[in-house]
Parts: C-alpha cells; sequence; structure tokens
C-alpha cells in the first residue's frame, strides 16, 4: 500500500518511518515548507507555561531560547515527543486539538496566576488563546514561524498521481487538505483522486476534503498521528506484501523519487537459463515444469531451470487489473519465443525433448494471444477511463453546485457536453434545465423555512379534517390559537405526518420529507405553495444529480 504525505519535510519524514515500519509505503510531497521567523522576539516575562500546538513550534522556540524549565503543554502525542526531544522535562500531552489542550490547562493550571506562552505558527487552527481567555487565563501568541504554502503540485506528487500508484493521502488540516485539491485541480490531475481514500485526522479535515472527488473519506477516530495510521493499515489488504516489481526500499528513495515503473517478470537471464535447461533436461522435467504433470522427485538440475508460472500469474493480473504499460512483458514474451524457436532449428538428438520443445512453443503462443488480448481490453478501459473522468469531473461539479442551492447553468452545460454521447444521462440532465439558472434552496434552507410554515400546515389539514360546514368555526379557533402535538403524535395523524417531515428535513432528506407530507399534501399546498414548489424542484434537482453520479459509475465500471 502507498500513501501521499503533504506535510513539512521534517514531520512527513518521521511520519513516513512509522508507516514504514507498519509495511505502508509513503511518498514524501510536502505542501508547505516552513520559515522560522528569525526576528521573531520572545518575551518571556511572567510566564508560567509554554503551550505548543505543533512539533514545529517546539523546533522554533528552540531555536531562539535556552529555556528548558517551563512546564510545557503540548497538543498531541508528536508535538509532546518533539518537546521531550528538545529537552523540555515536564511535558504533558493533551492527545486531542486546540480544544482539548484548553481543557487540559484548565485542569492542571488555575487560573489567574501567570502568562501562558503559545508558541505559534503565523496561521493557526482553532482559538486556544479565545477559549483559555474565557476561562480567565491570560495567553500570549508568539509568531516564530510561517508556513509558505506551495504554488504547485510537488512533482513527486504529480508523479504518482499520474501513474495511479497512490492508494491514499493522509491530510491533517482543512488548509491541507483544500490546497491539496486546489494545486491537484491545477494540474490537471484532479480525477486522480476518484481513485484514492483521503484519510482525515478529523471529520472537520474530512469536510473540508469532500471538495473534490474521493474512493472514499475517513476520519480519524482520535486527531492524532497513530489513530491515522491505524486507519490507513485497516484498508490493508491482510495479504498484502512489498509489491514483486518494485525493489527499491522507501527509506533508500532520494527525496521525490517515484516508485520504480513496473519491470518484466522474465529478466535477461531467463533466456540464458532456459537454453541451458532445454540442452539438458529431460522430457518427464519438462512436463513437471510447463504443470502438464506433477514430477514426483525433479531432477536436481530443475532449481535451475525457469518456470513459466510468473509469466501465467503475471497475465493473469493483467487480466484483472492492467497496468498502464505491459510492453516489458511482451518483450520478455518475444525473447523467450525467439530462444525456443532457435533451439527448435538445431538437431536433436532426443526426439522426446524435441517434442517438448514444440509444446513450449505451442504454450508461448497461448502467452502470446492473452496478452495480445489483454492489450486489446485494456486499450478498450482507456477510452472508457477517458470518458469517463470527464464524466465524472463534470457531473462532480454539477453535483456540488446544485447541493449549494444558488444557479448552476454553467456546471449543466460542461456536463452535457462530457455526456453528449450518452442519451442515458440526457433525461437527467434535460431535468435540471428548468432550475439551473436560479438555482433550487438547499435542504437546510428547506428546513429552515418549514419550520415557519408547519404550524401552517397543521391548521389547514385540521380544516380539512373538520370538513366544510366547520371551516368557519375551524378557522376562528386557529385564528386564536394553534397547538401541536409533538410528543408521540398519534400514527397517521396529521401532527405525525409533520414530525415525520421535520425529521426528514433534519437529516437533509427532502425526498423522503415530501413522502411524509403526502398524506396532507392538499393542506400542504394550501398553506404553503411556495414550499413545496421548491421542495419539489429540490427532489427533482436532488433525483436527476444521483442518476449523473450513476450513470458516471456505469462508465467507469466501478461501484459507487
Amino acid at each position: 500500500m502507498r500513501v501521499l504525505l503533504t506535510r513539512p519535510e521534517a514531520e512527513s519524514r518521521a511520519l513516513a518511518r512509522r508507516l514504514a515500519a507498519r509495511g505502508i509505503d509513503a511518498t514524501v510531497a510536502p505542501l508547505t515548507r516552513i520559515v522560522p521567523l528569525a526576528e521573531a522576539g520572545l518575551d518571556l516575562a511572567g510566564v508560567r507555561a509554554l503551550l505548543f500546538t505543533s512539533g514545529n513550534g517546539v523546533a522554533a522556540f528552540a531555536a531562539l531560547s535556552p529555556r528548558r524549565d517551563l512546564p510545557a503543554y503540548a497538543v498531541g502525542a508528536a508535538t509532546a515527543a518533539a518537546a521531550r526531544a528538545a529537552g523540555f522535562a515536564e511535558v504533558a500531552s493533551a492527545d486531542g486539538d486546540a480544544a482539548a489542550l484548553a481543557a487540559l490547562v484548565a485542569e492542571r493550571l488555575p487560573a489567574g496566576e501567570g502568562v501562558l506562552l503559545h508558541a505559534a505558527g503565523a496561521d493557526v487552527a482553532g482559538d486556544l488563546a479565545g477559549t483559555l481567555a474565557a476561562r480567565g487565563y491570560v495567553v500570549r501568541r508568539a509568531v516564530l514561524y510561517r508556513a509558505e504554502p506551495a504554488e504547485r503540485l510537488p512533482e513527486a506528487a504529480a508523479t504518482a498521481l499520474a501513474a495511479g500508484t497512490l492508494d491514499g493521502v493522509l491530510l491533517f488540516s482543512p488548509r491541507a487538505a483544500v490546497a491539496f485539491g486546489r494545486l491537484a485541480a491545477a494540474a490537471g490531475l484532479e480525477v486522480a483522486t476518484g481513485r484514492m481514500i483521503a484519510y482525515c485526522l478529523s471529520p472537520a479535515v474530512a469536510e473540508a476534503a469532500r471538495a473534490v472527488p474521493w474512493r472514499a473519506v475517513r476520519a480519524a477516530a482520535v486527531p492524532d498521528a497513530e489513530s491515522l495510521i491505524r486507519l490507513v493499515e485497516a484498508d490493508r489488504t491482510p495479504t498484502e506484501e512489498p509489491s514483486m516489481t518494485d525493489q527499491t526500499p522507501a527509506a533508500a528513495r532520494t527525496p521525490g523519487q517515484p516508485a520504480a515503473a513496473a519491470r518484466p517478470l522474465v529478466p535477461a537471464v531467463l533466456a540464458a537459463a532456459l537454453v541451458a535447461f532445454l540442452l539438458a533436461a529431460s522430457a518427464p522435467v519438462w512436463r513437471s515444469w510447463l504443470g502438464l504433470e506433477r514430477a514426483a522427485a525433479p531432477a536436481p538440475m530443475a532449481a535451475a531451470a525457469v518456470d513459466l508460472a510468473p509469466i501465467e500469474a503475471r497475465l493473469a493480473t493483467l487480466e484483472r487489473r492492467p497496468p498502464p504499460d505491459t510492453a516489458p512483458l511482451s518483450d520478455a514474451i518475444r525473447r523467450l519465443q525467439a530462444d525456443v524457436a532457435r533451439l527448435a532449428e538445431r538437431p536433436a538428438a532426443d526426439p522426446a525433448l524435441g517434442a517438448e520443445i514444440k509444446r513450449l512453443q505451442g504454450t508461448i503462443d497461448g502467452l502470446t494471444q492473452r496478452l495480445a488480448a489483454t492489450e486489446a481490453a485494456m486499450q478498450t478501459n482507456r477510452l472508457r477511463d477517458r470518458i469517463g473522468e470527464r464524466a465524472l469531473v463534470a457531473a462532480t461539479a454539477l453535483r456540488a453546485a446544485a447541493e449549494r442551492g444558488g444557479p448552476f447553468l454553467p456546471e449543466l452545460e460542461a456536463a452535457r457536453a462530457a455526456m453528449a454521447e450518452d442519451a442515458a444521462a440526457k433525461a437527467a440532465l434535460d431535468a435540471l434545465a428548468g432550475h439551473a439558472e436560479k438555482g433550487v434552496p438547499d435542504a437546510g434552507a428547506l428546513a429552515r423555512r418549514f419550520d415557519s410554515v408547519a404550524a401552517a400546515v397543521v391548521q389547514a389539514a385540521r380544516r380539512s379534517e373538520a370538513g366544510d360546514w366547520l371551516d368557519r368555526t375551524a378557522e376562528r379557533v386557529a385564528a386564536v390559537v394553534t397547538v401541536r402535538r409533538v410528543d408521540a403524535p398519534p400514527q397517521g395523524s396529521v401532527d405525525a405526518h409533520v414530525a415525520a417531515a421535520e425529521k426528514a428535513l433534519a437529516g437533509r432528506d427532502v425526498a423522503a420529507a415530501l413522502d411524509a407530507l403526502a398524506p396532507i399534501r392538499p393542506a400542504v399546498q394550501r398553506a404553503a405553495p411556495d414550499w413545496l414548489a421548491a421542495a419539489e424542484a429540490r427532489r427533482t434537482v436532488d433525483a436527476a444529480t444521483a442518476t449523473l453520479a450513476r450513470r458516471v459509475a456505469a462508465i467507469l465500471g466501478q461501484d459507487r
């Protein structure tokens, strides 16, 4: 399994070592560069404790001050380890985020007794100082470094994304998630994320990551590196082993060096070994190595022979999951075929050996035909993927724009162009056309609006139940007071229908809300016609974008 690390260089290298110890390969491609602020001053007058929210803050403080006698409070285990490594004797870890750090300080230190110094960067996540100030603490923030964002995707990341060798990326902050998506899009590689998993430090990071398409988005149970690593480990195949085609250890690669390209399973020495074997092997041993029959005890020289099983296995893998290029394997098979053909031209002292040579030739011909069929299928898949990737980008952008509640005409036109040849998508695109110019209120807006019309809906429904001859009386009563049952209303009652709709809207399920209101739809139409029209439009838009997503999945041949 291979993942991408985008944290600053030092932090990513340390994390890569931890991942390597778990059998997970990592490509380091920092999206930010930490720049210490040499001119930063440290005012330690009256300071009773230090607050560290990153290892960068620890390093910057240690470079500017020899003081190690102050207690250090760290946001997480990694930052606490950095503080201990820098020489701090008294270190406490909150094992969480800024809020957890504030809670730890409040638990350990009384308020109003000196200053807390936060060794921070120019940009910080959360409001640590504000949270502690509200509890009576005095916090002094010292800006000791800044993080300079990358202007383009690092070469190591771009190469790995383009080659499709990454299974996921580790994201530690909402800012990093947004930056990665932006840079991938700028490099024209955003489609590659659709095949990867975003491993996020927290739900907030996961929310930011969803701005681009992913195969899956996962958030760590606890916001620390160890929890994130366990999240990655959980996705490893139990039998997964280091790739047979990449023999360069991760730790031995130079920074930015991508994983080695797939090497042929039939190396140059195969032909020489095969020649030696053909000249010496007997027919029974041939049958054993070809898998035509099992030899109970192969001759000693069989240990030096070459088994064709790796070629068979590699072809089977190709048929299941084609790589970008089969040329090395094709070349190796051709070389093997040429060597066998040359041997077949020589006079054979043993007729049985000649027969086995011909049999081997037939086997290799069969492998060649299978490879040709696989390459043809790969060409078809590549064409399908190019069409599907354009559709995926367009459909994802359209769905995001439509869900925001604003106009989405440009995104609709882009989707029409990308899926012009897909007749099944046309109906869904046409269904969106009537709403694209102005947009449709999102589920959250509809939920808020329903809160203000629910009482009117109940009134209208009850008047309908009372009948025409009681309409005037019901209207007079309703004008004075409206009572709704919200505590387990009787099933099938007006209150029950409205309560079910409210519950569905709270879960942003507009279609379910409309279904719940179906038995009293005439009352809803009378009491809240504008809301009903907007909700119906939202249901139409949601259904159409879901249909487009299914069509893209069908084009790509993936289950989503």
